[in-house]
């Protein structure tokens, strides 16, 4: 069994048909079934989440991430666990008061401390499956801080296996689809998913199962 793992662009968001989301897709390539563990809004703590549990059941041949945006953050109050990115607002009504928390990320966030946890997260995810036998093959959906920092965390990214991150250092899954069709909501459709599944199948061909 495959599993993929990531937000909205894994679970196929704004697709007809989530049989068209890229990790169906990526399966029929393979020829392996596939379970979607995408969900729209998810941050990369959830990843690392599902990932631990998926590794951890034991049934994973494959495991296939889609990284979300590293200042996508996790909370948890009375009414559940949900994620936040500096600048998004709440209007259901029980839910308003999570406007104070996102308000004060906004003004103060910081894109290097959220680049920094995403290294150790990728490496901590590695060092995982490395442990259980399971390959991993992963990508970043949205905006990339390589650029900006990764001169000075060497010491991390040395850790970091990057024959299996397919567009490693700056490609995402974001500026491979911006030229094709997107929905209201910028999510790729069914052309974008197939091109995603495409460079996922680059590397994950190579892969025994």
């Amino acid at each position: 069994m495959i599993y993929a793992i990531g937000d909205s662009y894994t679970y196929g968001e704004e697709l007809t048909d989530l049989d068209l989301a890229w990790p169906a897709v990526l399966g029929r390539m393979l020829n392996r079934p596939v379970t979607n563990l995408g969900r729209p809004g998810s941050g990369n703590h959830r990843i690392v989440k599902r990932t631990l549990d998926t590794v951890l059941n034991g049934q994973a041949e494959l495991i296939v991430i889609a990284w979300s945006d590293p200042a996508r953050q996790e909370f948890s109050d009375e009414y559940g666990t949900y994620d936040i990115w500096p600048g998004c607002k709440w209007t259901a009504g029980d839910l308003s008061h999570r406007n104070a928390l996102s308000k004060y990320i906004t003004a103060y966030d910081s894109e290097e401390y959220y680049y920094v946890n995403w290294l150790r997260q990728v490496i901590l995810v590695q060092t995982l499956c490395r442990a259980h036998g399971i390959p991993v093959v992963m990508s970043v959906v949205y905006r990339n801080y390589h650029a900006k920092y990764q001169a000075q965390y060497q010491h991390l990214i040395k850790h970091i296996d990057t024959a299996n991150f397919v567009g490693w250092p700056y490609d995402t899954l974001s500026s491979w689809t911006y030229h094709l069709p997107a929905g209201p909501g910028k999510h790729p459709l069914e052309a974008g998913h197939k091109l995603i599944a495409e460079k996922y199948y680059e590397i994950a061909k190579h892969i025994r199962h």
